[in-house]
């Protein structure tokens, strides 16, 4: 088997998760540990840094944010990153793309 080929079957099925259920998942998981902080939205993107429109459209699972921005969002709810990635993956699809 060809590199390239064993790099398609490691990657492909992480793409195929990461597009939307896990950012919704990520988006809900925010929403959830900000609430429980009682911090609003707004209160989250001036301390992040961040614009408000910025942040809906994380929590709804529309932007696909980097490590990065997990851990600024972790610090300015002052949790530990792994509280905002506690959740439920669901299964890989161990199919290949022809």
């Amino acid at each position: 088997m060809l590199f390239i080929e064993r790099i398609k079957l490691i990657i492909c099925p992480v793409v195929k998760i990461r597009d939307k259920e896990l950012l919704r998942l990520f988006g809900h998981q925010l929403r959830k540990v900000r609430t429980q902080r009682g911090m609003t939205q707004q209160a989250l993107a001036d301390e992040s840094e961040l614009w408000l429109s910025q942040v809906g459209r994380i929590e709804r699972g529309e932007v696909n944010v980097t490590l990065s921005m997990i851990a600024v969002l972790a610090r300015t709810l002052k949790v530990d990153l792994k509280e905002l990635v506690d959740f439920e993956l669901p299964p890989f699809e161990n199919q290949q793309e022809h």
